[in-house]
């Protein structure tokens, strides 16, 4: 059965950590948590038509470091695998054209993407875009520093905001998180403006979701949400990080890399760097040795492929939901 019964630690692993409910005692005593261990969940957004994940993330939860911590890893990512090669946001519809039901795509995109970052990965959810109007609704909107003006057409509705603070409410977010044509480096730059959401939530939903709106959002959400995460996981997840929220710290990063056109086809492209990419999973990610084994972040016949993937001088940025409202997103 892999549909999700309880909200709480869907609503923490979608949007950082944050959306518990306020219903546990804060004098709870921590002797337990020498007992939990990392969870590691793969988090994938899916489009509404094509079923492209245009948002994948792992998002991995240590209660005993009392740390939380995400990687975005942009859609336009170079991946290839017996069968495909390509973008890795069409590895799971190649998965699901092949017939298979969607929860055994998803075990298969995990168990690919886990081999590849020699990360092991314990569940899977994926979830659906209107599900995260439905969530940011729940919070009462979200308040964030918006780094340039939107301007959104989704069939008939449009949006228009201008450059700066405001309060979005779930409709608003869904389009923020979809934007990139004001940003100079397109999908790159939008995956930094979605660091901006993620922290904004967090720091909503740690301080004012309630049961009740957690419960509300629990029927809208049912259909939406697809996971392998039994229930009792998720109370201990969820209960561990709401006793402890106050000492948990949040990191978020995007998967070391840059990206690059493709002379041969004109399209772009986002390549990983082998050294940096396998520094930070180790650190944040518990990544053992031997990432990448067979390559598959990298067509080694493509120069610019090759210079990116081998560059010795590969870094990368983590940020804090203190730090990220500090990121630097280049607009035109």
């Amino acid at each position: 059965m892999y549909k999700f019964k309880n909200v709480t630690f869907l609503l923490l692993l979608l949007l950082c950590g944050a959306f518990l409910v306020a219903s546990c005692d804060r004098g709870e005593s921590r002797d337990s948590m020498a007992k939990e261990r990392p969870l590691t969940v793969l988090v994938a957004g899916l489009d509404d038509a094509a079923e492209n994940t245009d948002v994948l993330m792992l998002v991995r939860f240590d209660p005993t470091a009392s740390a939380l911590s995400v990687l975005q890893i942009p859609r336009d990512t170079y991946f290839e695998t017996e069968g495909y090669r390509g973008k890795i946001n069409g590895l799971y519809p190649t998965y699901r054209y092949r017939k298979n039901r969607k929860e055994e795509a998803l075990a298969l995109l995990s168990e690919e993407l886990s081999a590849c970052l020699s990360v092991p990965i314990d569940r899977f959810v994926a979830v659906d875009t209107a599900a995260v109007s439905e969530i940011v609704d729940a919070l009462g909107g979200v308040t964030l520093s918006l780094p340039a003006p939107i301007r959104y057409r989704d069939g008939e509705e449009y949006t228009e905001l201008s450059a700066g603070e405001h309060t979005l409410t779930g409709r608003e977010a869904l389009q923020f998180l979809r934007f990139r044509s004001a940003y100079v480096e397109g999908d790159l730059g939008r995956v930094d403006a979605q660091k901006l959401l993620l922290a904004a939530a967090y720091r909503k939903a740690k301080e004012e979701l309630t049961l009740t709106a957690a419960l509300t959002l629990l029927p809208k959400l049912y259909d939406r949400i697809l996971t392998d995460m039994p229930l009792t996981e998720q109370l201990s997840c969820a209960y561990a990080f709401y006793r402890d929220r106050d000492r948990f710290s949040v990191k978020l990063l995007t998967l070391p890399g840059e990206a690059t056109q493709d002379p041969a086809d004109g399209l772009w492209y986002y390549v990983a760097n082998r050294r940096a990419s396998a520094e930070a999973l180790s650190l944040y990610f518990g990544g053992a040795e031997g990432f990448d084994p067979h390559t598959a972040l990298c067509d080694e016949g493509r120069l610019g492929f090759f210079n990116i993937y081998n560059d010795k001088n590969g870094t990368y940025t983590v940020y804090t939901e203190e730090t990220v409202d500090g990121l630097n997103i280049k607009t035109k």
